[in-house]
């Protein structure tokens, strides 16, 4: 999916220059995603949704498309591993 936003548009991709993404920053698993794919935490937002009564905030990550190239860049540096390897 990030390949698709992030790619050019002569080669099916959208060239967007920047992604973000919202989530309840009581979500752990949702925060680790996002981690691990290069977003960085830009802020928090108090009150922003109400959900079945209750106020939730919102934890903000922004993704640049330079990060995201830098950091595959770096992943197509290192060797793939097999199964097995330790």
């Amino acid at each position: 999916m990030l390949e698709l936003a992030f790619g050019p548009p002569e080669q099916a991709g959208l060239g967007l220059w920047r992604l973000e993404a919202d989530t309840d920053p009581r979500n752990a698993a949702s925060l680790r995603l996002l981690e691990r794919l290069g977003f960085r935490r830009e802020g928090l937002v108090r009150e922003r949704w109400c959900v079945a009564g209750e106020w939730s905030d919102s934890a903000m990550y922004g993704l640049l498309a330079k990060e995201w190239t830098a950091s595959q860049a770096g992943i197509q540096s290192e060797p793939r591993r097999k199964a097995g390897d330790a």
